[in-house]
């Protein structure tokens, strides 16, 4: 998603924290870690690439005219065009100051660079100027950064496209231990340890990792993310408090994580495009 008049871009190193309580319930069941909504199409071995903007509204526009934009303008534009991709609005939930002060993030996940190359030339192209004539009057965002997106487990059932309640992501930003790299964090992190931890909570959520990769300069290693339905995040939180997930990753393994998650944050997310 792109805006001709591109606001000051805000520290990028952003990702928001959520209740001490939380970050307790996810140390606990994954050592550390959390970030999605429905983002199925991203669950795969190979790392996709993620593209996401930071934007704020503009005066007497709401969050549902912007959301009806990306479904309706956007999602037209590029499914006719065959552009590989899929598109989710993060509307934030429980965010600390001062990154709570973005109205939404806009974030897009294509397969390669080459897909999100098709998807910039069309979007810039003489044939669109009205649609970006009309993202400039409901929205300002900043330039965009890239990151790496590997996925871990999706979740069991499909997401539904939600109304204007969305789904849940919950984001850990996150460290890896020193003298330890991303390649100990995703031997850690297996889909045998999530899918275990997911039955003990008896919440179907799925999870996937992103790691920085362009624009920018993040206080964080990478991002872990769990993804889930309200009613299921709410129960995988219920199991943290109840202490189900602890035991759970006890009882899979005796290894220490070889990483710290320090901060939280949970959005509300909406789906604009779901890729194939």
């Amino acid at each position: 998603m792109y805006s001709l008049e591109l606001q000051k871009n805000k520290k990028a190193t952003q990702m928001l924290k959520i209740l001490s309580a939380i970050t307790f319930i996810f140390t606990v069941s994954f050592g550390s870690s959390g970030f999605a909504d429905d983002h199925q199409s991203n669950a795969g071995a190979s790392p996709s690439l993620m593209e996401g903007f930071e934007c704020n509204l503009n005066k007497g526009v709401s969050l549902e005219e912007m959301i009806a934009f990306g479904r309706n303008e956007f999602a037209s534009l590029m499914t006719s065009a065959g552009i590989e991709l899929s598109t989710f609005v993060w509307e934030p939930l429980s965010i600390a100051p001062p990154y709570d002060e973005t109205d939404f993030r806009w974030f897009n996940y294509y397969p390669s660079w080459q897909a999100y190359q098709a998807a910039d030339t069309l979007w810039y192209s003489k044939g669109n100027a009205k649609n970006r004539a009309k993202l400039d009057k409901l929205a300002a965002c900043g330039t965009p950064i890239f990151n790496r997106v590997h996925g871990v487990v999706q979740t069991e059932s499909s997401l539904d496209g939600t109304d204007y309640n969305g789904n849940r992501i919950l984001i850990g930003l996150c460290n890896v231990t020193k003298g330890m790299g991303f390649a100990d964090v995703r031997g850690y992190i297996t889909p045998e340890l999530s899918k275990n931890i997911r039955e003990a909570a008896g919440a179907d959520r799925g999870q996937f990792l992103m790691v920085p990769a362009m624009g920018i300069n993040a206080e964080f290693d990478f991002l872990n993310t769990l993804y889930a339905t309200p009613l299921e995040m709410a129960k995988l939180l219920d199991a943290g408090r109840e202490g189900k997930l602890m035991a759970a990753r006890a009882a899979t393994t005796n290894e220490t994580p070889p990483y710290n998650c320090h901060t939280w944050h949970l959005h509300k997310s909406h789906r604009i495009i779901q890729g194939q």
